[in-house]
Formats: structure tokens, sequence, C-alpha cells
């Protein structure tokens, strides 16, 4: 019987493995300016919104292309990091995952801005992806320790896909306890968003690893 329910989890697990963190709708400027030393000059019609739509429709090669101009041509941190993990995301869904984390480099060793643990959550979702699980484990741990406290709720969109990744990071490398609790919180938080799919998948596998 546990035989049978450890197939059924990793069934489950594969299932889930592609939960990934969409882009925000709208974009959240800051104020401070940098130079990224690049050309301030896009093609006509490239915006984020045409970049997004390409990306959801499957164009992925023509949305890295127009994230790529976007992330050259940034004038704000979170324009930056937005058009970034746009061209990881792109690249992910491409099979080019070792570009993807690449793209996100230098990722932040302790962030303190919400961006830069939403930067890390995604490179820990591309680690799993690798097969990487303790480094995935790691690096997952950090993004959501990280913003630990506040109101959540403008960060969920990547924090529950964030969550159920570290579940499924911690049962790969057997920490089934850890792995359940983290289910279960993004049971939670899919719920919130109305993704009921995601809240039933991760509510069935959090059940599940009760019986171990």
């Amino acid at each position: 019987m546990k035989l049978y329910r450890i197939e059924f989890v990793l069934t489950a697990l594969f299932l889930l493995s592609g939960c990934a963190a969409p882009a925000p709708e709208a974009a959240e400027e800051e104020s401070i300016a940098i130079d990224f030393n690049q050309p301030a000059t896009l093609d006509p019609g490239v915006t984020e919104a045409s970049a997004l739509q390409l990306e959801r429709t499957g164009r992925y090669l023509d949305a890295l292309k127009q994230y790529s101009q976007l992330a050259d041509t940034a004038t704000g941190r979170i324009a930056h990091h937005r058009a970034t993990c746009g061209k990881a995301r792109c690249l992910s869904r491409m099979g080019e995952h070792k570009l993807a984390i690449s793209a996100l480099a230098p990722l932040p060793l302790e962030p303190r801005k919400p961006y830069e643990c939403e930067k890390l959550a995604l490179a820990g979702e591309l680690l799993l992806r690798m097969n990487k699980y303790e480094e995935a484990e790691s690096t997952l741990e950090v993004a959501i320790a990280s913003l630990e406290g506040g109101d959540k709720s403008a960060y969920l969109y990547w924090l529950a896909p964030a969550s159920a990744n570290l579940g499924k990071a911690y049962l790969h490398n057997s920490k089934v306890g850890q792995a359940q609790i983290m289910f279960c919180r993004a049971v939670e938080y899919f719920a919130v968003l109305n993704n009921s799919a995601e809240a039933v998948r991760c509510r069935v596998i959090a059940e599940e690893l009760e019986n171990f």
C-alpha cells in the first residue's frame, strides 16, 4: 500500500510539474531610474503587453525577442526585472532551462525586495525542471522566507506555485512532513487566486502525504 501511495504522489507531482508562475497583469514602476548602458529605443509596437500576449499564445521566440528589447531599454529596476523574468520564462518553455537561469543572473543572495524574491522563486522552479532538487530547495526556501510578514496578496501569483514547487523539492529530498506543509499552504494560496485546478491537485497530494 505504501508503494502505491508513493507512486500516486510521484504521478501527481509529474502532473504538477507544469505549475509555473505567470507574469503579473500590470507593471509596477519605481521612481529610481538606472542606466543599463543600452540604447533607449524599442521597435514600434513593442510593449510589455505585446510581449505578454505573445507568451500567453505560445509564441515564445517572438516573446523572447520583445522581452530582450524591453530589458535592454528599461530605465527602472522593476521594468528590467519583469522583462528579465519574461525572458527566463520563455527560454524555459522552449526547453532552454540553463539559458533561462543565466538570464536571471545575478541572483540575489539575500533578497530585500519582493521582486528579488520573485526572481529567486523562478530560479527555484527552473532548478526543479533540471532535477537539481537540493539547489531548488535552498533557493525556494530563501525566496519564500524573505517574503515573510506583511500582506502577501499582491505576490500570490508567484508565491502559490513557489510553495508547491518547494513541496515538490522537499518530497524529492525525502522530507515528507515539510512537503505536506508546503502543499497545504499552496492549497490556500491557489484558492485565493481562484485557481481551483491547482488547489485540488495540491490538496490531493497533501492528503496522500498525511498517510506516510
